[in-house]
């Protein structure tokens, strides 16, 4: 039996797991290897002798010596079905955000056609008669329907017009509804 170098015993001894002859290839004077949880740099020294550097792994196995460590299949499901919950979250947070802003975008067209029956009944010439009037306009491609309900108040001379829109298809309260008042004399 050949008699071990007295560099390689001294490695052997400081807890390498593993040692590479004198003779190996080029190719492998600078080897970065995983090995029971122990990370070896194998370099040439100034003799040509190999010098070890050893630090300790992130992952060992405890019990197993020799089998490198990697993601058990429990691990990878875990990770996956976190990444699946995190994913319909960000989906279902998506959908909640797009249809606030269509019901936002419908409620300032909406309060538009208000704005414009209001303006119309404030600059109309002539005093604007008791009761309710309806209607329906067309918007930015969809189709309204308004309703302008004038009332009287304390003030002889001073009506309240309350107009309502809604979606043409819709059911149930309106969208918006905005108030204003005109005097008689086209003022308000």
């Amino acid at each position: 039996m050949a008699s071990v170098p007295s560099h390689k015993f001294a490695a052997f001894q400081r807890g390498a797991s593993h040692i590479h002859p004198c003779g190996v290839a080029a190719a492998r004077q600078s080897l970065l290897y995983l090995r029971i949880g122990i990370l070896h740099w194998r370099m040439r020294g100034a003799a040509g002798r190999p010098l070890w550097i050893e630090a300790p792994s992130v992952r060992t196995i405890q019990g197993f010596p020799g089998r490198q460590t990697g993601f058990t299949l429990l691990e990878v499901l875990v990770a996956l079905t976190i990444v699946a919950v995190a994913l319909g979250a960000i989906i279902r947070a998506t959908g909640q955000s797009t249809g606030n802003l269509v019901y936002v975008r419908d409620k300032i067209v909406a309060s538009w056609v208000a704005e414009n029956r209001i303006a119309e009944a404030i600059l109309a010439e002539e005093w604007p008669p008791l009761g309710t009037q309806s209607g329906s306009e067309e918007m930015m491609g969809q189709d309204w329907n308004w309703d302008v309900t004038v009332s009287v108040t304390a003030d002889p001379d001073l009506r309240r017009l309350d107009v309502s829109v809604s979606h043409v298809d819709a059911t149930g309260s309106p969208l918006v509804t905005l108030s204003a008042f005109r005097g008689k004399g086209g003022e308000s």
